[in-house]
C-alpha cells in the first residue's frame, strides 16, 4: 500500500446511505477491508484539497441474516449444531477439514456470531 492510500479519508456511508462522519486514517483501514471482502463498494471517489475522498456504501446483508449463506454453507452449519465434528463433516461431504473449518469460520462472520455454540444454536433457533 502506499504512503499516500495510508492517509486516506474515507467518509463511511451506512446501510441507510446517510453520511457517517469522516473516519480516522486508523479506522480507515477496516474500510479496506470491507472492499477488499466485497461487502461494501465505491459509491463515489474524488480528490480534493490534497486528500482523496471515497464514498463507500455497504452492500452485506445485516448480521443474523441467514440469506447470506448458501445451501453447502447452512448444510455444514446443520451438521454441526447436530453435534458432528468438523472432521466427520468433511468425510460426509467429501471435502478437507479446512474447508469445513473455513465454511464454519465464515458463516460466523457473516451472522456476526462469536463461537459454533452461538451458531449452533442461531441455526436452532432458526431452522429446527
Amino acid at each position: 500500500m502506499s504512503r499516500a492510500s495510508s492517509a486516506l479519508a474515507v467518509p463511511f456511508l451506512d446501510a441507510d446511505t446517510r453520511l457517517a462522519s469522516p473516519l480516522p486514517a486508523r479506522d480507515a483501514v477496516h474500510v479496506w477491508r470491507e472492499l477488499a471482502g466485497g461487502r461494501c463498494r465505491v459509491l463515489f471517489a474524488a480528490d480534493r484539497d490534497g486528500t482523496r475522498h471515497v464514498f463507500v456504501v455497504l452492500t452485506s446483508p445485516p448480521p443474523g441474516d441467514w440469506s447470506a449463506l448458501g445451501p453447502r454453507e447452512i448444510r455444514v452449519v446443520a451438521l454441526a449444531a447436530k453435534g458432528c465434528s468438523q472432521k466427520a463433516i468433511a468425510l460426509d461431504l467429501g471435502v478437507a477439514f479446512s474447508t469445513v473449518s473455513r465454511i464454519l469460520h465464515d458463516a460466523r462472520r457473516s451472522l456476526g456470531l462469536a463461537s459454533l455454540a452461538e451458531l449452533a444454536r442461531a441455526y436452532r433457533a432458526n431452522f429446527v
